[in-house]
């Protein structure tokens, strides 16, 4: 057991770039030690270099120390050692409403917090790439709105810092902004955001409403890991948004909640209600369903509730300005630089940027938007090798092959953007253990129509630019990155 926790040590020292003799307490979290997502893909794949072992997905799972990880991998190199079974996660129980949660009896009175936001909104996950612009739409629609952005920093100084250097990097930045914004330090995953009852309760006077973009984002990390922040911030914003008068609550969710089994090729419409679960796979996938269906119930007690899906979330459609590292990014440019596609029917559902924030802008608080969804997925999907072959340079090659030689050239290029998720494209799910990519496929993703959304948004002047459009900017990006250097 002390063999296999040093090693363990070693390699996680290696992974999170510690110093040489700096010691890590085998008991702590991985996650509260700082294990990211991108970190525990390149950790999984360095065990399994290390112990000959796959080491899959869910030994990371729940809240893993290296003391329950070195359990878990002794009983796989003992012959007779039985890897001790986790209860099913039941998504169904989890997305039930608090028991004291309870509409609030004063109701709103006509279009009191609903159309133009008020005096002020809330808002979460403006320090994030699409937080970014829905922080610059909200500002830039209604001049005389202040904007209280929730952010996990130790002051307000600090956090509007933040704020106005995200917002710079993305060329969004205007002066002034600062005297509109009303920073509130704290934090999705902890209870009340983090803040004492009188302060949580004052956050709530002088609300138009709550714009919840704010959720942990990885690939690799388990439902256990994500919930606090995803799940328990949609429950602290429904609580904010009752306590006196109902609030709208205007809440960015994802296509992520079509995974389950029963969707796979089944066209879905805006109306439709999402009661399935089994067989999403991802933990970042099963907090959005759960978070979703929490919004939803609440809506159905009387809260004012709209909700927004945007599939992956792409570069700025003329500046071509992209969220750097995220998996998209990481796939388009890890195969620009192979110059390989993978010979899959792998439907890439991306928009840009700017064409989420500006329908969000165009339909948040207006009275016609209760209680509904909108599918802000590109109304024409395109195949990732076609996507990738018009990227290309004209007389640029992009060769064509087979998954398995797709992922040996990604193996064998240590500095390829792709290389650190090599074990999560290697990684099944379910019972038919498919990959990630592999239920991306057309035929097995589910088909969201996206009909509704687009006329509501075409009669405010917004729509999604085609991805012929998107080619030249996305393009100037992305091959100008280096991979045209291949």
């Amino acid at each position: 057991m002390a063999l296999v926790t040093r090693l363990l040590q070693g390699r996680l020292g290696q992974v999170m770039g510690l110093a040489e003799g700096q010691t890590i307490d085998p008991g702590e979290s991985l996650f509260q030690l700082g294990l990211d997502s991108l970190m525990a893909v390149e950790f999984a794949a360095g065990l399994q270099a290390d112990l000959g072992l796959k080491v899959d997905f869910e030994a990371l799972s729940g809240d893993p120390s290296l003391e329950s990880l070195a359990e878990l991998l002794l009983a796989e190199l003992q012959p007779e050692g039985v890897t001790p079974t986790k209860p099913g996660l039941d998504l169904g129980a989890q997305a039930q409403l608090d028991p004291d949660w309870r509409r609030p009896d004063r109701q709103p009175l006509p279009g009191e917090s609903l159309g133009p936001p008020g005096e002020a909104i809330l808002l979460t996950g403006s320090t994030g790439f699409l937080g970014a612009y829905l922080l610059a739409g909200q500002l830039q629609r209604w001049p005389e709105l202040r904007v209280r952005a929730l952010v996990r920093c130790p002051s307000p100084a600090v956090g509007l810092d933040r704020i106005r250097t995200n917002l710079e990097r993305y060329g969004l930045w205007q002066e002034g902004w600062e005297q509109r914004l009303d920073v509130v330090p704290g934090d999705l995953a902890q209870p009340q955001f983090g803040l004492e009852p009188q302060a949580f309760a004052a956050l709530a006077t002088g609300l138009g409403g709550i714009l919840h973009n704010g959720a942990q984002l990885s690939q690799m990390a388990s439902y256990g890991q994500l919930a606090p922040a995803n799940v328990g911030g949609t429950r602290a914003v429904l609580r904010l948004a009752s306590l006196e008068q109902p609030l709208a609550v205007q809440m960015i969710s994802s296509v992520a909640v079509f995974e389950a089994t029963a969707y796979r090729n089944r066209p879905i419409l805006e109306s439709d209600e999402l009661q399935e679960w089994r067989g999403i796979h991802l933990g970042y996938s099963q907090t959005k369903w759960v978070s979703e269906r929490l919004v939803w119930a609440a809506g159905a007690a009387g809260l004012p509730v709209s909700v927004y899906r945007p599939p992956l979330i792409g570069g700025h459609s003329r500046s071509g300005a992209w969220h750097q590292d995220d998996l998209l990014q990481r796939l388009l440019q890890g195969c620009l630089e192979l110059g390989l596609a993978p010979d899959l029917a792998w439907e890439l559902d991306l928009v840009p940027v700017d064409y989420v924030a500006d329908a969000v802008t165009a339909l948040a608080w207006r009275p016609d938007a209760v209680g509904r969804a909108y599918h802000l997925h590109h109304p024409e999907p395109v195949m990732l090798k076609d996507l990738l072959v018009q990227l290309v340079e004209d007389g640029a090659a992009l060769e064509v092959v087979p998954m398995e030689r797709w992922l040996a050239a990604i193996e064998a290029n240590a500095t390829n953007p792709l290389y650190p998720l090599r074990a999560f494209f290697h990684q099944r799910w379910g019972d038919d253990q498919l990959t990630y990519p592999e239920l991306n496929q057309q035929g097995l993703r589910a088909r969201p129509s996206a009909e509704a959304t687009v006329a509501s948004l075409a009669a405010l002047g917004v729509r999604c630019p085609s991805f012929a459009e998107l080619i030249a900017p996305y393009g100037m990006a992305l091959l100008g990155a280096g991979a045209s250097n291949r």
